[in-house]
């Protein structure tokens, strides 16, 4: 019988040291897989990520999509054969101005380690180019940059989360089997999207 070697216990995965790495900008949760997973609705692939998601973040950096507390049960997105106890999507809903759109990161820009600087050296090729002064250190290049999605109103989504986050525990472990603990569910308040990374 062939068994995998344990990985040692100092040694990250590459997603782990990516979340370490870029989480200290204050971006909200790095996703070292961004794109939504093949298997949900083609209408969420065709979105992606945004505000009112719930989800747990995967060990292997992606955002594993349960619902969205904004759209109703019915909506192809969140239509599933089962959603939380007593869902019912936020009321009053939300304002296409409650949410702040801009694009924060220019062309060619990129989020990373304190350690990596962008290369300057005549003669580079086109694009970007780095270096650093560490053993290790994440980059999130944005060739195309990005736009940032914002909630403006965010105690109206802390006051619907605190009222229904026992209902997705139970919905994320018993029925979805999830085996999520205490702070692993999420709920997007914001997300900074790019076609390019």
């Amino acid at each position: 019988m062939k068994t995998a070697p344990l990985p040692l216990p100092w040694q990250e995965k590459s997603c782990e040291i990516f979340y370490r790495h870029l989480s200290v900008k204050r971006r909200g949760s790095p996703l070292w897989i961004p794109e939504p997973n093949k298997r949900l609705p083609v209408q969420y692939q065709k979105r992606g990520i945004v505000v009112g998601d719930v989800g747990i973040i995967t060990a292997s950096g992606a955002f594993d999509f349960l619902f969205n507390i904004c759209l109703p049960h019915d909506d192809p997105i969140n239509e599933q054969e089962d959603l939380p106890e007593n869902f019912s999507p936020l009321d009053p809903p939300l304002r296409s101005r409650d949410i702040r759109e801009y694009s924060e990161f220019k062309a060619d820009t990129y989020l990373g380690s304190a350690s990596i600087e962008r290369s300057q050296r005549d003669g580079d090729s086109p694009g970007l180019t780095f270096e650093s002064s560490a053993s290790e250190g994440a980059i999130l290049a944005m060739p195309l940059g990005s736009n940032s999605h914002d909630l403006g109103n965010v105690s109206r989504f802390r006051e619907y989360m605190s009222a229904n986050a026992e209902h997705w525990y139970v919905y994320a472990n018993k029925v979805r089997g999830l085996e999520a603990k205490n702070g692993d569910i999420r709920l997007v308040i914001g997300c900074d999207k790019t076609s390019a990374w």
